[in-house]
């Protein structure tokens, strides 16, 4: 079940999106003998054969694979590690967020005990010192010791290489397999001693450049109505997933914190609420996990903003109880006073002084040069390549003092 309290043109908007999302048959594993994983750095990464055939398999999720960077490198002088080893990701940016569903997706074959004891590789890419924590909490649920998990820093040939196919594309499909990996890591979480059917994820402890304006206010009509608020990143990663897995409904602001709902159990309900005026959301993804793990989903229109902004932005957000948070209030039972529904005068004028130094900050010229960087960028090939320099050219000529 799906339902959307907004205006038609972002009831049109998630339609669209929605009805090309679909579900995958079972993925499958790749195996291959002398097999070589690249960490080329900017030049690329990925898994070859043993004559230094790339391999489609191990091709990067995002956009379907089709911005994957092919390194080159001398098949000859590759050292040689006599493991097994499973082909896991990439870093990417230390994102908790990005790594639930993009970086992990192929981690549904540590489900098959065949693989037990082969290495968990992950490739180093960005050259990062340490891999998260939340990195290990994760694979540990799924039987995954510290000490079996490689952070490629070197192209490295192995005895075998097992390459599992994503088991989940957050702009296209979704399998079961996906919701299985979530099911075993919420069982290997004891549960908590406090258990609530109704929990609403808070943005309000993250730092004021992740802030939403407006969102405490909110939350104390949910809190009003049995929602038990939580602050994610105040609890351990199973601290969270106790609380989640046990719960019903699962509420908050669109964004990682309702990734969780990757561990509840099926026939829950996510309500997601949209904290941005332009069309353009997360619903999709949202949707995508919520199908995955067979939830109902509630997509709720809440921005108060003055400057649209999409999902993902540096200009500050406010929400409150629009015409159509307050049709789901109504329509669901909600108890709230007439004073709920007021907005608060510090909150709007705290955002507004946020909103105010940003938009000092956009000058022309840096509009200027940021339309230079976007534009000249195309002229790049490779998607890798094109971030790399679209960020250097920001941070020395843009963001300079």
């Amino acid at each position: 079940m799906m339902k959307i309290y907004a205006d038609k043109k972002y009831q049109k908007y998630c339609m669209q999106k929605l009805k090309k999302l679909y579900k995958k048959e079972r993925p499958e594993i790749q195996s291959v003998s002398k097999g070589i994983i690249a960490n080329e750095y900017k030049k690329g990464f990925g898994v070859f054969d043993a004559n230094g055939n790339f391999l489609k398999s191990s091709a990067q999720n995002h956009k379907g694979g089709k911005c994957q960077l092919i390194p080159k490198f001398d098949i000859n002088d590759v050292p040689y590690v006599d493991e097994n080893a499973i082909y896991l990701c990439h870093t990417g940016h230390n994102h908790f967020g990005h790594f639930l569903l993009e970086h992990i997706n192929r981690a549904w074959c540590l489900l098959d005990k065949r693989l037990k004891d082969a290495k968990i590789v992950i490739v180093n890419e960005k050259n990062i010192d340490k891999l998260p924590n939340y990195v290990f909490e994760l694979l540990g649920l799924l039987g995954v010791k510290k000490e079996n998990i490689i952070l490629l820093n070197k192209t490295t040939r192995f005895k075998n290489v097992y390459i599992p196919s994503p088991a989940f594309n957050m702009i296209a499909f979704y399998t079961d397999v996906f919701a299985e990996m979530y099911n075993r890591m919420a069982e290997s979480v004891k549960d908590t001693k406090d258990v609530y059917d109704k929990i609403y994820v808070s943005r309000c402890a993250l730092p004021l450049d992740r802030h939403t304006f407006g969102e405490e206010q909110v939350q104390k009509i949910f809190e009003k109505n049995g929602y038990k608020i939580v602050y994610p990143e105040t609890m351990s990663l199973e601290q969270q997933i106790s609380l989640i897995k046990n719960c019903k409904y699962l509420a908050g602001c669109a964004g990682t914190a309702l990734h969780l709902a990757l561990f509840m159990k099926k026939g829950g309900t996510v309500i997601q609420i949209k904290r941005n005026n332009l069309l353009e959301d997360n619903a999709p993804v949202q949707e995508l996990v919520n199908r995955a793990k067979g939830l109902n989903s509630i997509f709720i229109s809440a921005s108060l903003e003055k400057v649209k902004t999409t999902h993902s932005t540096e200009m500050p957000q406010i929400i409150g109880v629009t015409e159509y948070m307050k049709e789901f209030f109504d329509k669901n039972g909600f108890v709230y006073d007439e004073q709920d529904l007021i907005v608060d005068d510090a909150e709007t004028k705290s955002y507004q002084e946020i909103l105010s130094k940003c938009l000092k900050q956009k000058t022309l010229g840096k509009w200027l040069k940021r339309r230079f960087i976007h534009f000249s960028s195309c002229l790049i090939p490779g998607r890798l390549a094109r971030k790399n320099y679209r960020r250097y050219l920001t941070r020395v000529w843009v963001n300079k003092q």
